[in-house]
């Protein structure tokens, strides 16, 4: 949106509609007038990635709008949430939900993620337990004690958050100690990965505000240890 001043909007078209990039923007409100002007929407929802501004942007410019939370980190949502007859409030989860009320007193609507069976279902060797986005708070200490107290079971640890090349080699450097895990980079299907899945290891330290990689996995009827 920078680098188009005179109201020249890039998009993505490999998409049923318009998306328009929004990372980067330094004023969101001229931004966000831009595109109210040229594409005349009947409503905004805005989910992650600094939010709010973008929301007070929509409302100022007399958009009804929709603030999604589908987490329950709040000091990311890039400043104090404003409240207007205009806007609204959905949340992922029940938890999601009541975690915004006690913080901030609103009421927000649950609306489950929309997940497609179809980019996860498969069927399954049940082979391994599989472990995916293998970082500290997602619960790495834990998989890896499991996977040291049991050398004869096969253990799928799977990238999902790009690790970096310190978190990688250290994490490498430990499983030369546990020849029962394999370790797998990033991937965008995850489809191939839970077909070798018996169980799926979700031991998060995180507040988890769904647990996607839950409903994913049951999907295939896969158990899931959380």
């Amino acid at each position: 949106l920078r680098a188009c001043p005179r109201g020249c909007f890039p998009s993505d078209t490999r998409r049923p509609c318009p998306v328009v990039p929004g990372f980067g923007i330094d004023r969101p409100d001229v931004a966000v007038a831009g595109v109210v002007q040229s594409f005349r929407p009947d409503g905004a929802i805005l989910q992650a990635g600094r939010p709010v501004p973008l929301a007070n942007a929509f409302v100022a410019n007399g958009s009804r709008t929709v603030l999604y939370f589908r987490d329950v980190e709040f000091a990311r949502l890039g400043g104090p949430i404003v409240l207007h007859p205009l806007l609204r409030f959905a949340a992922n989860s029940s938890f999601t939900a009541a975690c915004a009320h006690a913080q901030f007193g609103i009421e927000a609507t649950v609306i489950p993620p929309l997940i497609q069976p179809r980019s996860y279902r498969t069927e399954t060797l049940r082979s391994h337990v599989l472990f995916i986005n293998p970082v500290r708070e997602k619960g790495l200490d834990i998989a890896l004690e499991l996977a040291e107290m049991n050398p004869r079971i096969p253990f799928l640890f799977q990238e999902a958050w790009p690790l970096s090349d310190a978190s990688l080699a250290a994490l490498e450097s430990r499983l030369q100690t546990l020849p029962n895990v394999t370790l797998k980079r990033a991937k965008r299907a995850l489809k191939s990965v839970y077909s070798r899945a018996k169980v799926v290891l979700v031991p998060s330290l995180r507040q988890g505000a769904w647990g996607r990689i839950v409903t994913e996995a049951h999907f295939s009827g896969i158990t899931v240890l959380a």
